[in-house]
């Protein structure tokens, strides 16, 4: 359902239907990973100058699973250092529960009469090791991580602790909430988030607008509240996670020790769901907004979701889409704007893909501009030296991507729920010199060409030409910020 870590900054927001600003929606909730299908996409358009030999993952020899209790133990040998990450993976998300990135936030304010606020904090420091969370739309994480494996068990024991009386400080809790509900209202007066949840709007539709804690359900929670949500989270059966140099058997030993599973466990609950909205006419989403440029998002919902598509959309989103090469900095450098587009394979096999372009220009150009863009999905100028160098460019780049130790079981779930088995990297490597010209202009016919846009704009009113626009465009829905915001 989400394609994540996407150059705009707004992007980050919209691509991911739920928007909480404290918790990080990405697809690598553990830990920070650098590669990403953006990257994918030719930066400047040009091949790489040096190429290196690809290496990709081998899920079966790197990744042990074994059966742990009533779960499932995943580990990646750590032959790099002592470094380790613990992690539990529990199927409840915000989709599930919205209060649940809340943890992110409240976590330092956890305490227990055994292990005071003040002494966990400092074990966590002598011993160099972090506890980390993190909520994304259909999963929690909870993580322990440090420099040195010799002091896992320490950590371990010591979360133990806290967890087996925890409550949390009140004052400290409802500040972080105050703080939370301020940060939203100041995101009602920054152009990017306006943006992102304007884009958002259209592209998802009003319910998901209103999947969101009001102000006056953010006042209420309270230590008492915050401590029974973590209480439903660990109600969850987990995945287990470990990276790290220690064996199977001492880690099992270890965990058999400190970390006690509920005799009873909740069965994962109905994830609320909201799918990208069919487009089926030109319609045009409008916020009004005193802004130098104009900000224009272009959009249409495409099929589900394809694995077979990922070579082909990649070679063509590097060809059309982005760098110096492209066809869309080519045919609108002279139009005085330039355009960021793609073809969007989302993270999840069972969400839809969908295509866009952005854009920023003069309100005074923004006819011209939309004009532009139309020519563009109507006809793909076609250049077969082009299209050879974006397959170039993304083969480069698929052979010279790396991608850590640290992150393996991050990449083996998100290419399980891509629908791919293996590394996805190695099937799309693997079928690139086989695509032709032919195959890209197939593509754009049937994805891209011709098809019914939603037009989101956030202009000057002003010094727009509004029945100009609605006769070109198809009719306007004019929105404020607060519709878009749902708060």
């Amino acid at each position: 359902m989400r394609l994540l870590l996407y150059v705009f900054s707004f992007f980050l927001a919209l691509t991911s239907p739920t928007f909480a600003q404290m918790s990080s929606h990405n697809d690598y909730p553990l830990r920070k990973l650098e590669m990403n299908d953006q990257s994918l996409k030719g930066g400047a358009g040009m091949p790489d100058d040096t190429l290196r030999s690809p290496q990709f993952i081998d899920f079966k020899k790197e990744i042990q699973s074994y059966k742990y209790k009533s779960t499932r133990l995943y580990c990646v040998k750590n032959t790099n250092d002592s470094g380790f990450f613990l992690s539990f993976r529990f199927p409840v998300g915000e989709l599930h529960n919205l209060r649940l990135p809340l943890l992110s936030a409240c976590f330092f304010a956890l305490e227990s009469e055994d292990m005071p606020r003040e002494k966990w904090q400092s074990t966590l420091s002598e011993l160099s090791c972090a506890v980390d969370y993190s909520c994304i739309d259909d999963y929690s994480v909870l993580t322990l991580s440090g420099a040195n494996s010799k002091d896992m068990e320490s950590v371990l024991r010591c979360f133990a602790q806290l967890l087996a009386n925890v409550h949390a400080n009140d004052s400290l809790v409802r500040n972080v909430m105050a703080n939370y509900e301020k940060q939203r209202m100041d995101a009602k007066s920054v152009p990017n988030a306006i943006f992102g949840a304007l884009s958002r709007y259209a592209m998802y539709g009003e319910s998901l607008t209103r999947y969101t804690l009001s102000n006056e359900q953010l006042k209420n929670q309270n230590a008492d509240s915050l401590c029974d949500l973590l209480r439903y989270l660990l109600s969850y059966r987990p995945e287990i996670l470990y990276y790290g140099p220690m064996a199977k058997g001492n880690l099992t030993k270890m965990l058999n020790k400190y970390y006690k599973m509920p005799r009873k466990m909740n069965k994962s609950s109905e994830e609320n769901t909201f799918d990208l909205i069919p487009v089926t006419e030109n319609r045009v989403f409008f916020l009004p907004y005193n802004l130098k440029k104009a900000r224009v998002m272009i959009y249409h919902r495409s099929e589900m979701n394809n694995v077979e598509l990922y070579p082909i959309a990649n070679v063509y989103n590097c060809y059309f889409g982005s760098g110096d090469s492209s066809v869309t900095h080519k045919e609108l450098k002279d139009k005085h704007f330039f355009a960021q587009s793609a073809f969007v394979l989302p993270t999840d096999k069972d969400a839809y893909m969908y295509n866009y372009d952005f854009f920023a220009t003069s309100a005074d150009n923004l006819l011209n501009a939309l004009a532009a863009m139309e020519e563009l999905n109507k006809e793909l100028p076609l250049s077969q030296t082009d299209f050879d160098r974006a397959k170039e460019v993304v083969k480069n780049k698929l052979a010279n991507s790396r991608i850590p130790q640290n992150v393996f079981l991050d990449v083996y779930f998100l290419n399980l729920k891509r629908g791919f088995e293996s590394d996805y990297r190695k099937l799309m490597y693997e079928a690139i010199d086989a695509l032709t010209l032919d195959d890209m202009v197939a593509f754009y016919t049937k994805f891209i060409q011709d098809k019914p846009q939603f037009r989101v704009i956030m202009a000057d009113e002003t010094e727009i030409d509004g029945d100009e626009l609605q006769k070109l465009y198809g009719p306007i829905t004019k929105l404020t910020i607060d519709q878009i915001f749902g708060y």
